[in-house]
């Protein structure tokens, strides 16, 4: 299994690259995080985070879309099943410019997005409070073209939102880059 992994990506590695970044251009795919974590109290923290998207370039590098922002987030402390649970679901908007020329196999992307929607948080059988909720935000990272039309990348994303929370996120996603 080990010996196949290698030879697919000495396969990508080796595949002609250019990227599809031109105006007229669509892009759709998104990104994805997931954490598990335990503290000193042995509370778990579990996150999951889905940012599916789909936009259009309106001039070369720079594209514009839509997108959606799941996230799920779960604090089970261990006793009887009790912790605390939240969901949130968001739609919004994103601009997105790549840095680098167009026909580089790796390119640096920089995104700014606005996502509003409805976010919940319910405890041991109660539901605590629930409500409307937006996030701004700016990410940066590498993109790395397998081929013409996929792009591998990852992000660091700082969130901000209108109930005054903030974080970082670290991102990896998968995208593509579908022909004029």
């Amino acid at each position: 299994m080990k010996l196949f992994f290698s030879f697919l990506l000495l396969l990508c590695c080796t595949l002609t690259a250019h990227a599809q970044l031109e105006q007229g251009t669509w892009l759709v795919g998104g990104s994805g995080s997931y954490s598990h974590s335990k503290n000193d109290n042995n509370t778990l923290f579990t996150t999951i985070h889905a940012n599916p998207r789909i936009g259009y370039f309106i001039a070369d590098k720079l594209s514009t879309g839509v997108q959606a922002m799941y996230t799920y987030q779960a604090n089970d402390n261990g006793y009887n099943g009790g912790g605390i649970n939240s969901h949130s679901l968001l739609m919004g908007v994103f601009a997105r410019y790549y840095i680098l020329r167009t026909e580089k196999i790796f390119n640096v992307l920089t995104e700014v997005s606005y996502n509003y929607g409805y976010a919940g948080i319910d405890g041991y059988y109660t539901i605590m409070s629930s409500g409307k909720h937006g996030y701004a935000s700016i990410a940066a990272g590498p993109t790395l073209f397998v081929n013409s039309a996929i792009g591998l990348e990852s992000t660091i994303s700082y969130l901000y939102s209108n109930s005054q929370n903030q974080n970082w996120q670290f991102n990896l996603g998968i995208n593509v880059y579908l022909f004029k």
